[in-house]
């Protein structure tokens, strides 16, 4: 119960702890320089960029992790994904919408799936959201001007990048892309070798 205790009191002292270093100048320097860190890439324009800088603070025998995750550009890949575990996620800094799908798999006698958009989630700074590995989504960044235009569509301007805790369960699947009418294993969908890097031309 005390080990129990103890981790529980870890794990939130991180949190608050890296909420309030995430608002100094310069902060990521310094993790980029203490902690194990991974970029995940696009090529935009002929040009790679950083879509997302993963840092590695916490993961057990079982698999469970805690990251920190620095969202530098919104999911423009042209299709939602989904992911490889369950995993909660605490809004530190920015924010973003969830933008949501549903997909329903082939037919046993070969018909298509079906994908369709979902109404989505707007999530905050605060916000503590716990989704499964099946959650289908992209992630749209805030903007100092996003909003809903008159037809009820969320739209955001130039993106604020966005500061989450993620603690994830063990890996129990594979994940990947889900097109309209089913799902492609993400090194399949990107075109990528087993040992090539991350990235989306």
């Amino acid at each position: 119960m005390l080990i129990l205790l103890w981790i529980i009191l870890s794990i939130v002292g991180v949190a608050a702890f890296l909420t309030i270093l995430t608002l100094q100048v310069g902060f990521e320097r310094v993790l980029m320089a203490l902690l194990p860190y991974f970029e995940i890439t696009k090529v935009v324009n002929g040009e790679k960029v950083v879509y997302l800088r993963r840092f590695f603070l916490w993961r057990n025998h079982h698999g469970r992790s805690i990251y920190l995750h620095h969202i530098l550009r919104s999911d423009d890949d042209p299709d939602p994904h989904d992911h490889p575990f369950d995993f909660t996620s605490i809004i530190l800094r920015g924010g973003y919408f969830d933008q949501e799908w549903g997909f329903v798999p082939p037919s046993v006698d070969g018909g298509p799936g079906i994908r369709y958009q979902k109404e989505g989630t707007p999530v905050f700074p605060g916000e503590i959201v716990r989704r499964p590995a099946s959650h289908i989504h992209r992630v749209i960044l805030f903007s100092k001007d996003f909003g809903w235009d008159a037809n009820g569509s969320f739209v955001s301007g130039p993106p604020t990048p966005a500061w989450t805790l993620v603690i994830t369960g063990p890996h129990f699947r594979h994940w990947g892309f889900i097109k309209e009418d089913r799902w492609v294993y993400w090194r399949e969908y990107l075109g990528l070798g087993p040992d090539e890097e991350y990235k989306v031309d």
